[in-house]
Order: C-alpha cells, then structure tokens, then sequence
C-alpha cells in the first residue's frame, strides 16, 4: 500500500481536520441518540457513516454486523485455488494445514484514502513471517495464483463493514503506528472450542470471519462492553493507538452496561464483522446452559433452608423405610405436604450426581416453594452451570489472563440463544467443517 497511498500524507490530509465537535460535524453525543434508530433503518451503511466522526463510527460498528460476502465468487476462487494446493501435499504435511494458517497480510503505513478499486489495484500481499499464529500458507496462496483475490476480497469486507472508513476518519496510521491486514484460511474451526475469548495479542482492531458456508450457520454469540481488569485495561492503554483507545471508551460508554449474550446466524457466503476491543465472542453453544444435581441442591439448601433440609431428611429416612406401606409425606412437616410430590420427584433426580438439567427441565422439577423465586434461581444456576464457556474470556495477549465477562453484582446476562431455543427459532447445528477465513486489522507500532 505504500506507493498508492504515499502522496496522502496524515498530518496534512483535510479529512482529518476538524473532526471531532466541529460546526461541521457536531461533538460525539449530538450523534449518539440517532445511532440506534439509524441501526434499524434499511440504508446503506457508507450512508450512515459520512456525518460520523472516528468514535461515532466505531460506536457504530461496536455491535457484529453480519451481511453477506461482497466478493463471494472470488473467494470461492481462493478456496479452490488453496485446496487444490493442499491435496497435492503428502499425507502428514497436509495435517500441518488442517486447521488455521496465515495466507499473507495488507500493509498500510498510510491512511486508505484512495477509493476501494484503486486500493486494491496498488495492494500487494506479502508474507508476514511474523504473523500472529506461526503457521504460513503464503506459498500455498502464491502457488494457486490467488494473491490478488485475498486482496480483493480482504478489503472488500473491510470497506463493506465500514473499517475502512474508521481507519481514514481516525487517522491513527502515520508516523508511529501502521496497519496489517492479517489474513487466516481456517480450514476447520474445533467446535467445542466454545469458551468466550478476543482474538487479539493486544494488536486487533477488527475482525472478520468470511464464511465459506453453502448454507446458514450460527455464528459467534457476544457481549458488548463485558467486564475487564485493570492489567489489561493499562496493557491495552499502552499497546493501542491513544485514538482508537479513546474511541473504544466512548464506543463502551454509549452502549452502557451489558444485560444479555448477543448471538448471530451468518447467510449462505456470509460475513460477520466486529471490533475485537468492545467485545468478547465465542462459537456459539447450540444448547442451554445446564446446572448439575450437587448445584441444585446447594442453592435450594440457601434459598429455603427449613423446607429443604426437612423434606431432604424426610426423603433419606424414607429411603431406609423397612415397609412399603409408609409414604414420603409420613416423613416430612404437614405444612410442606402440598409440595410433596414435587419435591419427592426432584430428590430422586438429584439421586444422580452426574445429572444435568437445562432451564426448561429447571422449571418443570423446581418446587414452588412460598419461600423459592423459581425464575430467578434458574438464571442462577445456568449461569453458574454455564460459568466455563460463559463466565470468564480469554486473551490470547497473555493465556494465564481470565477475564471476567460480567462486573461485580451485575445481574444474570441473558442469552439471545436460550430464548431463541425455546422459541423454536434457534439456528440447527450444521454439519461438516466450520471453515471461514479470519481477518485481523492490527495496529502495529512503528520503532
């Protein structure tokens, strides 16, 4: 991108000017109360995005957008052009290009103003030795003849989902901090990977994931503006560029505190696009969220203390009964016989120590106890049943980094999938490989 892009200079391009609470562009939250309502309008987003200023723009974009591939036939072009190269391969060296390598990367050392045809044109793809996962399939690209489509098809999902434009309204490309384009072909994405993370090493400030599915496929669930901690809060600070730093604090102000998991169904060549920094994702759970028997009885044991520990009592000596002709309720208080055979049903259930219960199964066994707020003791426990894949992320910038996705005292988050499944509505499990190519945008420091 550098000979394309070299007569634009940073500091002198009359884009940059004025942006931010100008006559010409009104301070950020003079913009702030349309987002929403121009979210819900079908328009073009270049449309929604020209009066916009950079942190307007990234709050905009904070939320996954989801749309189909602008360059669909070309990257089919580009997945054949690599399969056909990887089956050529041996055996055992197939296997080091089975799940996720690195087919080269965009530079920019300035800002992308040039029009996206002319981009493209003066893009070249170049071999990232450095490239965050290890792994290089650049040969492989270059063998196939398909350089110029991954540029095509790169930046075309990058203009299509708006970041082109952050990137020329920031101005954050210039003298201390370029842009790489860092482009994965995963081959087949592990779908019991499913714990919430960023895909970041404290670089990232998009991601795309361009499938390359023939039919509809869930896609990643989320969370906007989850909770953080100070360690990666200050390495962030330090690692990012100070305007997208501050334009990730505006975006997470305007979209407040987080009450649910977001989920996304991605269209047949589909595209789902987001800011790694205002969110954590994960490939989704296509089921709910399950508390365990040990789980249950606890929170019962807290939740309705006397009831509970009569009715478990009564239910142990009635198991060492020595007559049949001695029923359940002969061994708990009187008060509590209107909830005998319900609380008889689920002691029985809870027999089992490896059982598990979905919040539908949840509402059906739990006992309406006077003293029971049955709802909110299932978002409890699915959450806590949920806490490994839902309740923390993690960060590829620092493995041993667990972040909690909700803050302290933060009420149960939703999920759109839960209430999706038990609509009906939610997305079927697609069989076959999860395959998509991954698109870092990565602000680099310039030594």
């Amino acid at each position: 991108m550098q000979s394309q892009q070299s007569s634009h200079s940073t500091k002198s391009n009359p884009e940059k000017k004025g942006r931010r609470g100008s006559a010409e562009l009104p301070a950020m939250h003079g913009h702030l109360h349309s987002l929403k309502k121009e979210e819900e309008e079908e328009e073009d987003l270049k449309s929604k995005l020209n009066p916009l200023n950079s942190g307007e723009v990234l709050t905009l974009l904070a939320k996954p957008r989801v749309f189909k591939g602008p360059e669909v036939k070309i990257q089919d072009e580009i997945v054949r052009g690599l399969e056909t190269q990887i089956n050529m391969l041996g055996v055992e060296e197939q296997k080091l290009y089975a799940a996720n390598t690195c087919v080269g990367g965009i530079e920019f050392t300035t800002s992308p103003y040039s029009d996206l045809k002319d981009l493209i044109t003066g893009a070249k793809l170049i071999d990232l030795d450095g490239n965050c996962i290890g792994k290089s399939s650049f040969n492989l690209a270059k063998a196939a003849g398909v350089e110029k489509q991954i540029i095509t098809n790169t930046l075309a999902t990058m203009e299509a989902a708006g970041q082109l434009d952050y990137l020329r309204k920031s101005g954050l490309i210039g003298e201390d901090w370029k842009v790489i384009v860092e482009v994965h072909y995963y081959r087949d994405r592990d779908k019991g990977q499913t714990k919430f993370h960023k895909d970041t090493n404290g670089q990232t400030l998009f991601v795309n994931l361009n499938f390359v599915n023939d039919e509809p496929v869930p896609g990643p669930e989320f969370i906007i503006n989850p909770g953080s901690n100070e360690r990666y809060d200050k390495y962030i600070s330090e690692h990012m560029p100070p305007v997208f730093v501050e334009d990730v604090q505006k975006a997470k102000l305007a979209h407040g505190t987080p009450t649910e998991i977001g989920m996304t169904v991605i269209p047949v060549k589909g595209v789902v696009a987001f800011v790694d920094e205002t969110m954590h994702h994960k490939t989704p759970t296509l089921g709910h969220r399950t508390a365990n028997s040990g789980a249950i009885s606890m929170a019962l044991s807290k939740k309705c203390p006397v009831e509970y520990k009569n009715v478990k009592e009564g239910y142990e000596k009635y198991k060492k009964r020595w007559t049949e002709l001695w029923e359940f309720t002969g061994y708990i208080d009187k008060k509590y016989h209107k909830n005998a055979d319900v609380w008889f049903a689920l002691l029985t259930k809870l027999d089992d120590s490896n059982a598990k219960f979905n919040r539908k199964e949840l509402k059906d066994i739990l006992p309406k106890a006077d003293s029971l707020d049955i709802d909110t003791l299932i978002e409890e426990l699915v959450e806590q049943g949920g806490s490994h894949d839902f309740g923390e992320a993690s960060f590829y910038f620092a493995k041993a980094t667990k972040v909690p996705v909700k803050r302290p005292g933060q009420l149960p988050l939703q999920r759109q999938m839960s209430r999706a499944l038990l609509t009906d509505t939610a997305p079927k499990a697609v069989p076959g490989k999860r395959t998509f190519f991954r698109t870092w945008v990565r602000a680099v420091k310039i030594n």
